[in-house]
């Protein structure tokens, strides 16, 4: 069956007209802002509690030849033979979610990371080299303001600004350059699941544990529209690429595609109540979307019609995660699909076929595809990264962290983890 024949792409445009939000042109070059300064005053303070004790040069030692941001914390659990170019330790507790924002060719990139210590912190890195001591990083800020663990951060489309989204319910958009806060944007009754910016403008949109979506204009914090339906907690969820309609998922088992401006549900894909959706991704190439249950069931569906394609079968525990691959055209589509069962699989969206299975030695917590390269990176619940090459199925494996990974990013020439060891790493591709 052809998943995305029938339908063309969606076409450029952005869906709001609000007084106050301005939207990037396409051509906006995205290079971001400068690394965030040490010294700034409207920042929070970073001192004992999540500071940088290292050399004068900016270069602290690592674990097993990593460059550790801060020297003074981390003992290694094991035995590990640390791969890393970059180890930063300045949280107390586990990091649960990473972004990454690159500051331009040869500039490096810059940071968020947050945690179980209630902190965000915002710190740079310069690609470094395999544990070789080429990381560099500026004095990182440490964010201070939520109550509760952060789930969730990113940075929106221009680079200007971050978001931090956390179990006490509130979302703070901080300046991603002087770490200053913006605004609080507030509301939830209950704890936030995740977060997500409009494509192209100041727009942010959340998921709660009481079922709700809400979505607020980032700057100046008012609540422009509550998305209302979903029975469960709504576990996943974005604006589609052309920012034109939202799409979430819950554990009530449900998919639902919705308009922003009226809350409108424009598809709902009712799924089965004892199978809550535990992931979601959308096709960048066509309106297409994979969602992944905890039953291990695979669906792909068509966002515009409200047909649910086919089914993948073949994983045996709880999907974790799922992932576009943003290459090769909207005729020749793949997706990857991370589980519990301690497999990773690839998939023809078109014949909806199995390209590949990756045996793992735990479970696979995070899947992400290389923007350009057909390199697919999955994150294990044993604390390795392998970085797979699809078109000879073969692994590089990097070894470093001592606990579980709870989340990953990857950009061109790197790979960003965060841990329940407390720590996150950069790793060089």
């Amino acid at each position: 069956m052809d998943g995305g024949e029938d339908e063309d792409a969606p076409e450029g445009g952005v869906f709001l007209d609000v007084e106050g939000v301005e939207f990037l042109d396409d051509g906006d070059d995205g290079d971001g802002p400068p690394p965030p300064e040490s010294d700034d005053e409207e920042g929070d303070e970073y001192g004992a509690e999540g500071g940088v004790e290292g050399d004068d040069d900016g270069e602290g030692e690592g674990e097993g030849g990593g460059v550790g941001v801060d020297g003074t914390k981390r003992v290694a659990a094991a035995a590990v033979d640390d791969l890393s170019a970059l180890t930063f330790d300045s949280h107390a507790g586990p990091v649960y979610c990473v972004a990454s924002r690159s500051l331009g060719e040869g500039k490096g990139a810059m940071v968020a990371s947050g945690g179980g210590d209630d902190l965000v912190f915002l710190w740079t890195h310069g690609g470094g080299g395999g544990g070789d001591g080429e990381g560099r990083r500026a004095a990182p800020l440490r964010l201070a303001g939520h109550t509760d663990s952060v789930v969730a951060v990113g940075f929106d489309s221009a680079g200007e600004l971050l978001a931090s989204a956390a179990m006490d319910g509130v979302t703070i958009v901080w300046d991603a350059a002087t770490g200053a806060e913006v605004s609080r944007l507030e509301g939830p009754g209950d704890a936030l699941e995740w977060g997500y910016w409009h494509p192209r403008g100041p727009v942010y949109l959340a998921g709660t544990a009481d079922g709700q979506v809400w979505m607020w204009n980032a700057r100046s914090a008012e609540c422009m529209n509550v998305l209302a339906g979903h029975s469960g907690a709504v576990t996943c969820g974005s604006f589609a690429p052309d920012g034109k309609t939202a799409v979430t998922a819950s554990a009530d088992g449900s998919v639902r595609v919705w308009d922003p401006r009226s809350a409108a549900v424009l598809q709902n894909f009712a799924g089965a109540r004892d199978e809550p959706v535990t992931a979601l991704a959308l096709s960048a190439l066509s309106p297409l979307a994979i969602s992944g249950a905890e039953s291990g069931r695979l669906q792909l569906l068509q966002l515009k019609t409200g047909k649910c394609l086919g089914t993948l079968a073949g994983h045996t525990d709880s999907i974790e995660s799922v992932a576009f691959a943003s290459f090769g055209g909207a005729s020749y589509q793949l997706v990857a699909s991370g589980s519990m069962d301690c497999s990773l699989r690839v998939w023809d969206v078109n014949s909806l076929q199995i390209r590949s299975v990756y045996a793992h030695d735990s479970g696979v917590v995070k899947v992400c595809w290389h923007p350009t390269e057909p390199l697919l990176v999955s994150a294990v619940a044993d604390g390795d990264v392998l970085v797979w090459d699809t078109r000879s199925n073969t692994a590089r494996k990097l070894t470093g962290h001592v606990d579980c990974i709870l989340d990953c990013v990857v950009t061109a020439d790197a790979i960003v983890s965060a841990s329940d060891d407390e720590t996150a790493k950069v790793w060089k591709l």
